[in-house]
């Protein structure tokens, strides 16, 4: 049998231990068993092309929906994830198949494999520095509107200030004058010069 019969044979039964082990709960069957079956797919289409670059839509697509939480961990969600697909694929081999089928199999299928890490490393690293630019666009955009704040806070103090301050020096000009004319004693005048300044 080549390869593609053999992907053939074990499809369902990788499909079904995927869900048992990858699923956490009922509402996520459904939508990973499309997800798993599609990556089968992808897969088979690239045992009989030669191309991986059949799996980067699915692995982009992985990698983009990562969660907040997932992109705030470690990375290597994705990669893992992977891990999980590879070795299920490697028990099922295992399972179903005589052991030359299944080393056979497994040595063309591990390439392939090695690829997806590849890739999903890319695009999840890609995801995480796309997040990482949003939040400090974001810290940029907060501390800007905190900078625009305090200047006008500054502006706004600085105006209101202004009034009593000309009104003192208004006052103090008009003591100086008043107590020039009737001379005034040396501790009115240091007062005095200490207002002004």
């Amino acid at each position: 049998m080549d390869e593609l019969e053999l992907l053939h044979i074990i499809k369902p039964l990788w499909l079904n231990r995927g869900l048992q082990v990858l699923a956490k709960g009922a509402s996520l069957r459904q939508d990973l068993y499309e997800q798993l079956q599609h990556f089968y797919e992808l897969l088979e289409h690239v045992v009989e092309t030669g191309d991986p670059a059949w799996l980067d839509t699915i692995l982009d697509t992985w990698a983009n929906s990562l969660t907040q939480t997932d992109l705030e961990n470690p990375p290597g969600n994705l990669v893992e994830f992977i891990n999980e697909l590879q070795l299920l694929f490697l028990r099922v081999c295992r399972e179903t198949l005589d052991e030359t089928q299944a080393l056979n199999l497994i040595e063309q299928i591990t390439p392939w494999f090695n690829y997806c890490h590849q890739k999903a490393t890319q695009f999840e690293i890609q995801t995480r520095i796309n997040y990482v630019t949003g939040q400090l666009n974001q810290i940029q955009s907060a501390l800007e509107k905190l900078d625009r704040t305090k200047s006008d806070f500054i502006s706004i103090a600085a105006h209101e200030l202004k009034t009593p301050v000309t009104l003192i020096e208004g006052y103090a000009s008009m003591l100086t004058e008043k107590h020039t004319s009737q001379n005034m004693e040396s501790s009115d005048a240091i007062l005095l010069n200490g207002i002004h300044n």
